[in-house]
This record gives structure tokens, C-alpha cells and sequence, in this order.
């Protein structure tokens, strides 16, 4: 069988994979591939320029899709990554992709992150990417991610516009609070069949000062947000529609 025949049975990929001669993974769209590129260079341009030890650091992708960050980071010489999805079909890919690149030093698990034995290991760099905004309880990644990263959180998550303050009751009638950090809630009607949408159909969209507070409440001491370079540019991270945020410990 032929690389290419071996790659019909996938259908459609997150991420294009170069797999040499020409052939590539076919991406659901073109669109997806600028923003995984805005990423790749804020996350990779963040390490590279603090001189990241690449080699004495071990990697987790919490929710990894195809595991494509956790590959970057092996070819970059870490020495050791575990990515964790929840979709079966996405770890088929990732464990096709390690097959073809003969990679030894990482594995890939069908799992829920809230649920997977992680043990008493802690890793250097954890992802966190894309998945924010499709949770039911945005905070819970981010204490789970606190707990098991020893250096290094990367948060990528699509953002609500900030509107001001948002008034809410609080107990006393005709007494309102004020709120400057807040998600709006988003029902994706065809979760079942959108392999890029939430599995539990609700998403909690939020705004940059709610990632923010979560981050600092989960235990963070600084948290920064990365920018484009002016090379590899998409309008949504111009515009903070999305956005990379780091924690760090």
C-alpha cells in the first residue's frame, strides 16, 4: 500500500503533516493551517528566545488533537512527550504520524485528562491549546495544567470580546456587582458531528481578563501574552479574537 492510500483511510486532518516525496495530510481547511502556523512561531520564537533546554524537558499535550505540538517539541530533542485525546481517530493519527517518523521517546493515550493516571510526574512544558473555549468548566483544565506542569503553561484559547463591566446580582435585591472578567456561552449544535467542535456541546467562550484571573487562581506567578511576529501573521491574533497566554511557575 502506497503512503497515499495509507492516508485515505484518515480522511481529513487538523494539521498538515509533511511526510516527504510530496505527500502531505489533507487539512479540513485552509484557514486552520495559518493559525496553527501563528502558533508554532509565538510558542517556539517564546522558547527559543528564553534558550529553552529542549533536551532535558519533558512535554504534555492535554487534549493534543494529532499531537502536533508534542512532535515539534520531539524533533526540537526533548526526552520525553505524552499527548491525551479524548477522540480515538485523533490518537490513530498521531500514533500513524510517530510510526512514520520513527519517533520512540513519546506516546499517545485515548483519554480524559480529568481522569488519566498521571501519577506523581510533573512535566516541564504543558499544552493547553484550543481546548479552553470548548469546555463546561473553563477552570478545571487550568488547575489540572497547574498541577502537573513544573515550568511552563501554554494556553491558546479563542476569546469573547471585553465589553466593560458587566453588572450581576449577588444576593440583595436591586443590588448589583460589577464584573470585569467573563465567558459567554455557546451551544455547537452539531458537536456529534464536528470533529473540531466541544464533545459535551457547550463551550464557554471567554474574555482575555477571565484567562488571565484563571491562570493567576491556578497558581501561576506571571502570565504573559505572546503577539505575531511580523512574518507569519492571522487576523484573529491581531485582532485578540485569539490569543497564546504563558504561565509560568
Amino acid at each position: 500500500m502506497s503512503l497515499e492510500q495509507e492516508l485515505q483511510q484518515f480522511g481529513h486532518w487538523m494539521y498538515e503533516f509533511d511526510l516527504g516525496n510530496g505527500v502531505k495530510t489533507l487539512t479540513y481547511s485552509e484557514s486552520v493551517k495559518q493559525v496553527h502556523a501563528v502558533r508554532h512561531s509565538m510558542i517556539f520564537s517564546f522558547l527559543d528566545g528564553i534558550n529553552f533546554n529542549y533536551q532535558a524537558a519533558s512535554v504534555l499535550d492535554l487534549a493534543c488533537n494529532e499531537g502536533y505540538f508534542t512532535f515539534e517539541a520531539m524533533q526540537r530533542g526533548a526526552k520525553y512527550g505524552l499527548g491525551i485525546d479524548a477522540r480515538p481517530q485523533n490518537i490513530d493519527k498521531a500514533n500513524f504520524i510517530k510510526a512514520k517518523r520513527s519517533y520512540s521517546k513519546c506516546e499517545f493515550k485515548v483519554g480524559d485528562i480529568y481522569n488519566y493516571p498521571y501519577g506523581e510526574k510533573k512535566f516541564d512544558i504543558v499544552f493547553l491549546l484550543g481546548i479552553l473555549y470548548h469546555v463546561e468548566n473553563p477552570i478545571g483544565p487550568m488547575r489540572l495544567a497547574s498541577n502537573l506542569t513544573e515550568k511552563i503553561l501554554f494556553v491558546e484559547t479563542q476569546l469573547c470580546k471585553s465589553v466593560g463591566n458587566v453588572p450581576f446580582g449577588w444576593g440583595v435585591p436591586d443590588r448589583y456587582l460589577e464584573g470585569t472578567d467573563y465567558c459567554v456561552l455557546y451551544q455547537e449544535e452539531d458537536s456529534k458531528e464536528n470533529p473540531l467542535a466541544s464533545l459535551g456541546g457547550f463551550s464557554f467562550v471567554p474574555n482575555i481578563a477571565a484567562v488571565i484571573s484563571m491562570l493567576r487562581a491556578a497558581g501561576f506567578r506571571s502570565v504573559l501574552q505572546l503577539h505575531p511576529n511580523a512574518l507569519v501573521r492571522e487576523p484573529q491574533y491581531d485582532k485578540i479574537d485569539r490569543a497564546i497566554l504563558v504561565g509560568i511557575k
